[in-house]
């Protein structure tokens, strides 16, 4: 016997999740950018950021603010992907990247008692070798279809800002500098772009 049409509701239903942070060993990974789209900080409404990293068949959030204290994580993600970052203000189109072969260092993060991997680094490819590379299979928990949980004091995985939990440092300042003029036109500046070299 078949079963019968409903009316269903599907108004409030939340799409699955762009991201599948499984967990795998900790260490350093080739990765791939597959996205990023304008976002908004959860906890505290600032615009960033966000790109997708794929690692092994998973998917896994990566927020950049956009503000001067976190500057450094767009730096090093742009030099990751081949772009020559200036040390001045520029104009910077973040698709540049989506596409591109990266360096990611994988860590752990703990949820309910469950682990699941998070991006604490990116970097060059070149600064990969062979024997940093983990092997794809080992530690990693079961391909399954469902989602790992977020953090527990964060909101979804994929609309969190875990920019508090990154470990890696800015840069030190080498000398304070006197604050560049306000540009009066953007549109003016130059726009950075992948390296042909």
């Amino acid at each position: 016997m078949a079963a019968e049409s409903a009316a269903l509701d599907f108004t409030n239903v939340k799409e699955a999740g762009a991201f599948n942070p499984r967990r795998q060993k900790a260490g350093d990974y080739k990765a791939k950018v597959t996205s990023v789209v304008d976002a908004e900080s959860k906890k505290d409404g600032k615009p960033q950021w966000l790109f997708g990293i794929q690692v092994n068949g998973a998917t896994y959030p990566y927020y950049c603010k956009l503000e001067e204290s976190s500057l450094w994580k767009i730096r090093n993600l742009l030099i990751a992907a081949g772009v020559n970052v200036p040390k001045k203000r520029v104009k910077v189109n973040p698709n540049i990247v989506v596409g591109k072969t990266i360096g990611v260092t994988l860590e752990d993060d703990e949820y309910e008692g469950k682990l699941k991997s998070v991006v604490q680094a990116t970097f060059p490819t070149s600064e990969l070798s062979e024997d940093d590379i983990p092997d794809e299979d080992e530690d990693a928990e079961d391909d399954e279809e469902d989602e790992a949980p977020p953090r527990k004091t964060k909101a979804p995985a994929e609309d969190d800002d875990d920019e508090d939990d990154e470990e890696e440092p800015p840069p030190p300042p080498k000398k304070a500098r006197a604050k560049a003029p306000p540009v009066e036109d953007d549109d003016d500046l130059e726009e950075i772009d992948i390296d042909d070299t």
